[in-house]
């Protein structure tokens, strides 16, 4: 869980079903200044978004994995969540470069695409053209 929003720092929501990844990117996000919550598939991801939503705490983006074994993915999740909020501010990230969610990403409703591996810069500027 995160902490409460501090100096207007901007909520997150982060979803991969890699413990390392989830970690990382809670790491870098945090020291981006953002605050962050996480889960591990689509239905903990829903279920953070409208709790958020409800506690009038609402997050300011996301960041989907594409693909989570075992789970709902990063589109059917984002399509999903565009029924609550159809302005809803996403970035897909996957290592498979070529899936058509990555390189039509508009298309699968997401505002950027974040090939992995990545680093603090590329987040940070994916983070700013869906939040610009």
């Amino acid at each position: 869980m995160s902490k409460q929003n501090r100096n207007g720092a901007k909520r997150l929501l982060v979803m991969d079903d890699e413990p390392g990844i989830r970690d990382s990117l809670n790491r870098m996000l945090g020291a981006l200044g953002y605050d962050v919550e996480s889960a591990r598939n689509g239905h903990e991801a829903i279920a953070l978004w409208l709790r958020a939503k409800a506690a009038r705490a609402p997050f300011h983006a996301v960041i989907f994995d594409l693909h989570i074994e075992d789970g709902m993915g990063g589109v059917e999740t984002v399509a999903k969540l565009r029924r609550f909020e159809p302005g809803l501010k996403a970035v897909v990230v996957s290592g498979s470069v070529n899936e058509p969610a990555m390189t039509h990403y508009h298309q699968y409703g997401f505002g950027a695409a974040l090939p992995k591996p990545f680093d603090l810069t590329r987040l940070q500027q994916a983070l700013q053209q869906v939040l610009a």
